[in-house]
């Protein structure tokens, strides 16, 4: 499973309680994770910013085992 798939699984299984359909409606959007829900990378604008959600940090890859996710 890549990396970004295991983000759309956490998001289903832990955050959504199982409910596809709701992770596109997730509306915490100050996650760190949320561009990344849906599955897939999201496409960036020409300053390194997510066009689904700009200003959020995506260095997400950089979290230890021990750090906590917003949600």
């Amino acid at each position: 499973m890549t990396p970004i798939k295991s983000i759309r699984a956490f998001c289903v299984n832990h955050c959504m309680c199982g409910q596809t359909k709701e992770v596109r409606l997730c509306p915490c959007q100050n996650c760190e994770l949320w561009p990344y829900r849906m599955g897939k990378r999201p496409t960036t604008l020409s300053g390194g910013e997510t066009t689904e959600n700009p200003g959020i940090a995506t260095d997400f890859f950089e979290l230890g085992e021990d750090s906590e996710v917003v949600s």
